[in-house]
């Protein structure tokens, strides 16, 4: 095989950075944010929140799944349906979480308004949005659960599309979101502020017989005590191999960091039962042009109770205390603290099965 020269090398990595760059804007239409049924079998409207001293909860995960991808795409012996719909809530702090789900609703209890985007959810929530100004509200049916945010978006970022074997997925994320609102559980109001990420996936049901499948996923959500945010995301195939890993964060300056690879070690691991292992610590790496960050988190209580499960397998709830270094590419350094979010999907694989392969090479 004849060796690139560094002319093509720098080359290619100016190609490579150029596509990374160009998925990120400052702007969007309301077509993106609003339902686009027919156009796509299932939608989603998720938040990842971290919430600043004050607040009687540390972390917020809510939104709804409009119509719902094909499960065994994830390792969930669910079929796709495009008029289902999923609503989860979760308060979580350190030591415990209020979780609250529901598929009560179907697709034909939704509207959406004519005139800009104003989506009413039945009786569980309202989205309007403006950008980039959101307004995200849920409601527990009991009533014992109210949400009310604003959140205020600066930045948004297209992940590359995902081909599965029944379903296409294509997803934007706003990783640097400000939110401000109420949270009123048990008759209790409480005025609270925060940090996160915005996720809006969408997508087709499909038949791809040449897809390569999804094994695992692992999204961290970190915010940093100086108000900014950091966003990564690792994809695996059926195989093992990485189909999908870099991240980005606003540390230090308010335009948008992309780190083109994200690399993670992980250091311990929960049981959960039937061969299952989830991470609880982890060492995560994020590094490109725009520099390099380290980082180590780990899980503040909340093991998994085997006597209580549930049936997401987004599991468990957790709230993660972060601690990092940013070395810029002048070789300056900053140290981070904060608290962070994850999302793991054990599809077909699970980190120990990746950590483990990591470790034979």
């Amino acid at each position: 095989m004849v060796s690139e020269t560094k002319q093509e090398q720098e080359r290619n990595t100016s190609q490579s950075r150029t596509a990374l760059v160009h998925r990120t804007c400052r702007h969007l239409k309301n077509e993106h944010l609003g339902l686009r049924a027919p156009e796509f079998d299932f939608e989603g409207y998720w938040l990842f929140a971290l919430l600043e001293e004050g607040s009687p909860f540390r972390a917020v995960k809510m939104g709804f799944s409009v119509g719902r991808y094909e499960g065994r795409d994830l390792g969930v012996d669910v079929p796709g349906d495009p008029g289902n719909v999923l609503c989860v809530i979760d308060l979580i702090n350190e030591d415990d979480s209020i979780s609250f789900s529901t598929d009560a609703i179907r697709r034909h209890e939704i509207s959406q308004s004519p005139e800009g985007t104003d989506i009413l959810f039945g009786q569980l929530g309202r989205f309007r949005a403006n950008w980039p100004s959101l307004r995200f509200q849920m409601v527990e049916p009991g009533n014992d659960i109210r949400l009310d945010f604003e959140l205020r978006g600066k930045t948004v970022h297209w992940w590359p599309d995902l081909v599965l074997p029944g379903t296409y997925y294509r997803q934007f994320v706003c990783p640097d979101m400000e939110l401000g609102g109420t949270i009123m559980v048990a008759g209790q109001t409480y005025s609270v502020t925060g940090m996160g990420a915005f996720d809006r996936p969408f997508g087709r049901l499909v038949k791809s017989p040449t897809s390569r499948g999804i094994g695992y996923w692992h999204y961290d959500v970190i915010a940093w005590e100086d108000r900014t945010t950091t966003l990564s995301w690792l994809v695996t195939d059926l195989a093992g191999e990485t189909v999908l890993n870099y991240g980005m964060g606003n540390i230090g300056q308010s335009e948008l960091l992309l780190f083109e690879d994200f690399d993670i070690e992980y250091l311990e691991f929960e049981g959960r039962g039937e061969g299952i292992h989830l991470p609880r610590k982890w060492r995560a790496v994020l590094s490109g042009e725009d520099g390099r960050l380290d980082y180590q988190v780990e899980a503040l209580g909340q093991e998994f109770d085997p006597g209580n499960p549930r049936e997401s397998f987004l599991l468990p709830s957790l709230i993660l205390s972060c601690r990092g270094t940013l070395t810029t590419p002048h070789g300056d350094e900053l140290t981070l603290k904060g608290m962070g979010l994850p999302e793991y999907h054990v599809a077909h694989l699970g980190p120990l099965d990746l950590d483990s392969d990591r470790q034979s090479k």
